[in-house]
């Protein structure tokens, strides 16, 4: 409708809203006998009118006209009109004249002659007729009368160009096709004498004839300035005498004569006068008053909502008597101004549409659905019947209405593929007709069903690239957002929306600047891989779209785009509302764009904003925040604050993604000096729990996983919560996408939890899809079992078999990862080892230090388990192995001596005890990069740490604090203490040795001496009574399953305290659950043997609680009474009289806050001997080899 007017009134829309205009009609009959322009259907003669004709100076002459008079008043074709004007043409008046253009502007066959030459002339030479008379003096009795002068406008406004250009089928204006030529310019001459003529006598129209005049200047866009005030004022003062009819006209003439209606000016009082007589008498209008009159309030945006609801009341009461075009107009009225018609108006609007819906236009239809899509009707039945008859008649839609139908669909969610695919192939076809509109909203309905017509896609883009100049920021916008939602990269297209941006950028309301910054941080981001891949440090969420692999390169003009668009938005922040607020923000993280002032004020102004934020909006807010890594101080406080108000309202998505985002908060909770430290997020994630409960059905497989995966992140426990979320993972795993998979079996493994329920059917899915999945999620997996000390032999033959011809895919924590697996269960696969192994040789630049320790801890693992066998396939292995891992020392041992910083403590003790063991072993080759290890480790690390142990063994003021220190330092990550968690098996012997608490080595059986032999017996039956308390399984090494044995006979004057052997646990919530956890002691005795703060909790290790245990039996003994009443001093001294034995051996070596609790035992009761012994958990079960027990 209207063709491809520019200036069409609805031709501006929203984001992703399309816009189509109704069916223009002109007003029909009214029910009281007039025509609709205010004539008489009844008058058949034109010689009763008052007009005062030229009175004739001769009866013959007189004669003469009265018959010619008589003559026209029986014409009423327009073939009859022209008969008569061949015969007597110059003897017509202003009369005649009138007549006969009255009489075929209402002749049915007028058409019919359009392009006859004959009628063209006639035409032109009446209007001069009529026209000249309006140039005489008004006093003069030549003047026609003012119902002439409304008879001939209206006539030549209904039979010109102009008038079949508003009926959407003729051409744009006089100047084309057969509708050109002198003659019908003269008719547009005279046609604005008549105007003008009519404008100044208004105060003599009567109301029929001022809706007349009114309607014709609307159809010859009459621009004269003023006199729509001028009409509007003398209508008011008409308006008592105004008919139904006239009122519709009336109010149809002013949607196209005014742009907008200002302020309370008369034109805008006349409409709310024909709202409140519609509101009154709505019987009184017809179905096609009523929609003209919604029209018109639509077109000029004013949202009436009584007269709507007076239109809908009628709509409901007799939709079978209005029109497919009345009906289509008045819904797309509804639709235009937001008013939601009533339910019954509804029901019958679609009842009458399904009745009748195979007799609709094409064009009616598309107004139809649109309408219906807009108001958010969502009828199946009737969108089928739509689907239907589209299908039927695609080939008569308009390039708009095509568009139109596909983006109704679109807008209320019906992705009928087939349906899409017929109107995409129609498109294709249309396309080179495309306006920029077709264009932006073509790829925008499709995008929104998430079906990518690739066809569709290239023909709409290089439209696009064609019409560039005249993209406005709407189709810019929305052509971004389209391709960025399919993951569609087109480099063409996107340098031609980035350059064209670049030209309008300051133009552009905040709406569009970020919608199309976000969309192309969506694009570049997936297409250069800086959206992050899931790991077991981290994890991107949400995750990309999915987009093609073989990515183009960044369209030039793209940089230089997003950086206009970000200098625009921090010059004009404050006009972002939340949903622009957010979009920046999310292009930030997705680009990993660090602007401090930016990020400062979207933080400023989505504060004072934060309660028209959706839930959506700020939970992905959060995020943008958490993935830069600045989600704390106000950021952090301000999401808290809302989230904590908002629980109830929160959606599954929402609640992962801030489950997402609160666990990479930044900052940290500060507990006591026991703990370590954790996100600032992390009491939030505690707030979320009963949320997350409440919620629990409704997750989805990704809200599952990453509900466990943040939870793991932050180290927050959530017993009860993470148990019902692996329960309700199990039921859902079906549909877990890889990535899920491996984000569920990384948080379990960080997490410590064994859900054996869980674990089995990852592991078999995990085995079913290991080909589907990369390699990096089969990496994740053998490290997240391994951590959890499952070692299921199905599941690592399928990631080895998998990876052996994949090894090229994994990145490098990816290599790290799946080598430490297979060392920590002794799982060998000779062609994966082989292939990740030399991977991690070729490729050991790319490592970090914390791989490079992985790899090596892995090979030399893998070496020491393999080298005990006696077959000869074995030792083909071991020597594989050994060359591996010599060849990595080689090529990693400087590099990593000038990677690794004093902050990489963890890193440097795994690397270096690898080395040490190697130097050990024999390994000669390398023997300068092992030395090089060795004394930069003892420099940066050992020395300094063993210097303060001895300190604190002495009791040296400060001395512990001091080993605090040294460990902090060695975290390059200031939220956590204690970067160095443990000396390892080499250098823990070392330091137990240097410190005079390591056990006597045993000697060879056959040579051993008594006290030897002894030695060997206490550690070899700790050992084994260990093995009995941990059930004869191998575990991973953690809080849990590390236990301890420890004995002692300790006297002081006639007390004795014996303990001839116990197994000792730690005391976690699991082991207190099961009944596993020594008793607590006393505030007084826990603070002589002080733990560090290290990344995870020290103070509830084996070995301290049982030397607090001993330790608060010698003090009760002491006591007169109770521990209260004994002094402190007076507890010290004590405990240094006291004298004995402890034995403690450990099954894991112990950990640095380990060696200071010994240290400090040594130093309250220096008259106790204690020996320590341990073994390496990792290669050993309790002494017993792992080739043993795996």
């Amino acid at each position: 409708v209207g063709g491809k007017e520019a200036n069409d009134p609805w031709a501006n829309f929203l984001p992703g809203r399309a816009t189509v205009p109704p069916e223009r009609t002109r007003p029909e009959a009214s029910r009281n006998g007039h025509d609709g322009y205010g004539h008489d259907r009844r008058e058949r003669t034109q010689n009763q009118s008052t007009a005062s004709a030229r009175r004739p100076s001769h009866a013959s002459e007189a004669t003469t006209r009265i018959r010619l008079g008589k003559d026209l008043a029986q014409s009423w074709t327009t073939r009859e009109i022209l008969h008569a004007a061949e015969l007597h043409l110059e003897e017509f008046d202003v009369v005649h004249s009138v007549v006969a253009l009255h009489r075929i502007a209402k002749s049915t066959d007028r058409g019919e002659l359009r392009h006859d030459q004959r009628l063209t002339a006639v035409l032109a030479k009446l209007a001069d007729t009529a026209a000249s008379a309006t140039a005489v003096s008004s006093s003069s009795n030549e003047m026609p009368h003012v119902k002439e002068v409304s008879k001939a406008l209206w006539a030549l406004a209904k039979v010109g160009p102009w008038a079949d250009n508003f009926e959407g089928y003729g051409p744009r204006g006089i100047e084309s096709g057969s509708w050109s030529g002198r003659a019908w310019t003269g008719v547009h001459r005279s046609l604005k004498a008549l105007g003008t003529s009519a404008i100044g006598r208004l105060h003599e129209l009567d109301s029929h004839g001022l809706s007349n005049v009114a309607w014709s200047l609307a159809v010859a866009r009459f621009d004269q300035r003023g006199f729509v005030t001028a009409i509007s004022r003398t209508a008011l003062q008409l308006l008592p005498d105004f008919q139904a009819q006239g009122l519709a006209n009336t109010a149809w003439a002013m949607a196209h004569l005014l742009a907008e209606p200002e302020g309370r000016g008369p034109e805008r009082k006349l409409l709310e006068c024909i709202a409140k007589e519609v509101g009154r008498n709505a019987h009184d209008f017809t179905p096609q008053g009523l929609a003209n009159i919604g029209w018109a309030f639509a077109t000029l945006a004013l949202r009436h909502e009584h007269l709507m609801d007076a239109v809908s009341r009628e709509l409901a009461e007799g939709a079978g008597n209005w029109s497919q075009q009345n009906l289509a107009n008045i819904l797309w009225a509804f639709a235009k101004v937001a008013v939601q018609p009533r339910a019954g108006a509804v029901r019958a609007v679609v009842g009458d549409a399904l009745l009748t819906i195979q007799s609709w236009s094409a064009l009616n239809i598309t107004n139809l659905t649109w309408s219906f899509a807009k108001l958010a009707v969502r009828h199946q039945e009737l969108f089928s019947a739509v689907e239907s008859e589209c299908q039927q008649k695609l080939l008569h839609f308009s390039s708009q209405n095509l568009v139109n139908v596909a983006w109704a669909f679109a807008k209320v969610v019906l992705a009928r593929q087939n349906f899409f695919e017929q109107i995409a192939r129609r498109a294709v076809e249309l396309a080179p007709d495309f306006n920029p509109q077709n264009c932006s909203n073509a790829v925008w309905a499709f995008a929104a069903v998430g079906l990518a017509s690739p066809n569709l896609l290239a023909a709409t883009a290089r439209r696009a690239e064609e019409l560039a100049p005249e993209l406005q920021a709407q189709d810019l916008a929305n052509l971004a957002w389209a391709f960025a939602k399919l993951g569609r990269r087109d480099a063409a297209l996107e340098e031609t929306v980035a350059s064209e941006v670049l030209q309008k950028v300051e133009s552009f309301s905040p709406q569009h600047l970020s919608i199309i910054v976000y969309s192309f941080a969506q694009l570049l981001a997936a297409g250069t891989g800086l959206q992050a891949t899931p790991s077991t440090a981290a994890t991107a969420w949400p995750r990309p779209e999915d987009v093609r692999r073989s990515n183009p390169a960044p369209a030039p003009s793209a940089a230089s785009m997003v950086e206009a668009i970000l200098t625009a938005a921090t010059k004009r922040v404050r006009e972002f509302d939340a949903q622009g607020l957010t979009n920046l923000a999310q292009s930030l993280a997705k680009l990993e764009i660090q602007r401090e002032g930016l990020h400062n004020a979207l933080v400023e102004e989505a504060a004072a904003k934060v309660s028209s934020f959706t839930n959506q909006e700020l939970a992905m807010f959060a995020w943008a925040a958490a993935r830069l890594g600045r989600f704390a101080g106000r950021a952090l406080r301000m999401v808290s604050k809302e989230t904590k108000a908002r629980l109830q309202d929160l959606t599954a998505q929402d609640l992962s993604v801030l489950v997402w985002s609160f666990a990479r908060s930044g900052g940290e909770d500060t507990q006591d000096s026991e703990r370590s430290r954790v996100p600032a997020g992390a009491g939030m994630l505690n707030t979320l729990t009963s949320t997350v409960m409440r919620l629990l059905r409704e997750l989805t497989p990704q809200d599952l996983s990453t509900i466990i995966w943040g939870y793991a992140t932050a180290g927050v426990e959530a017993a009860s919560m993470i148990e019902a979320v692996a329960n309700e993972s199990v039921k859902k795993v079906a549909k877990f996408a890889p990535q899920d998979m491996a984000n569920v079996a990384w948080g379990l493994a960080k997490l410590g939890l064994l859900h054996e329920q869980l674990l089995e059917v990852l592991c078999r899915d995990f085995v079913a899809r290991a080909n589907e999945c990369q390699a990096q999620h089969l990496s994740i997996a053998a490290w997240s079992f391994a951590k959890l000390g499952v070692a299921s032999d199905e599941l690592f033959e399928a990631i080895a078999r998998s990876l052996a011809g994949r090894a090229g895919e994994l990145d490098p924590q990816g290599v790290g990862n799946s080598l430490w697996a297979f060392g920590v269960l002794c799982f060998w696969h000779r062609p994966c080892v082989k292939a990740v192994g030399g991977r991690a040789v070729r490729s050991v630049s790319e490592l970090t230090v914390q791989e490079m320790a992985n790899v090596a801890f892995g090979l030399h693992t893998l070496l020491r388990w393999r080298r005990p066998a006696a077959d000869d396939e074995a030792e083909d292995d071991a020597a594989m192995l050994l060359k591996l891992v010599m060849d990595f020392l080689a090529a990693s041992g400087s590099l990593f001596c000038r990677k690794a910083g004093l902050g990489d403590g963890a890193s440097w003790t795994d690397f270096a005890n690898v080395a040490k063991a190697v130097s050990q072993e024999g390994a000669q080759a390398q023997s300068d990069v092992l030395k090089e290890l060795e004394v930069r480790f003892r420099r940066l690390h050992l020395e300094k740490l063993l210097e303060e142990l001895l300190h604190t063994q002495q009791g040296g003021e400060g001395a512990l604090s001091r080993v605090q220190q040294v460990l902090d330092d060695a975290s390059i990550d200031t939220s956590v203490f204690g970067g160095v968690p443990h000396l390892g098996e080499q250098y823990s012997k070392e330091a137990l040795q240097r410190l005079g608490l390591m056990a006597k080595e045993p000697t060879p059986r056959t040579n051993q001496q008594p006290e030897a032999a002894a030695a060997a017996r206490w550690v070899d039956d700790a050992r084994r009574q260990c093995r009995a308390a941990l059930g004869g399984n191998w575990q991973i090494p953690a809080t849990d399953t590390v236990v301890a044995h420890v004995s002692w006979d300790v006297t002081c004057f006639d007390h004795t305290w014996r303990n001839s052997g116990k197994v000792y646990h730690a005391a976690s919530q699991r082991a207190q659950a099961r009944g596993a956890a020594p008793a607590a002691v006393p505030k007084t005795i826990e603070d002589l043997l002080a733990p560090l703060r290290q990344h995870l909790r020290r103070d509830t290790h084996p070995e301290r609680l049982a030397l607090l245990e001993l330790m608060h039996a010698m003090a009760q003994a002491e006591a007169d009474e109770t521990l209260e009443e004994l002094s402190d001093q007076s507890l010290r001294d004590f405990l240094k009289k006291c004298e004995g034995a402890v034995q403690v051996y450990v099954s894991q070596y112990p950990c640095v806050s380990c060696l200071a609790v010994f240290c400090q035992f040594k130093h309250r009761c220096p008259k106790i001997g204690l020996e320590v012994a341990f073994d390496n958990a990792w290669t050993s079960f309790c002494g017993r080899p792992r080739c043993q027990v795996r």
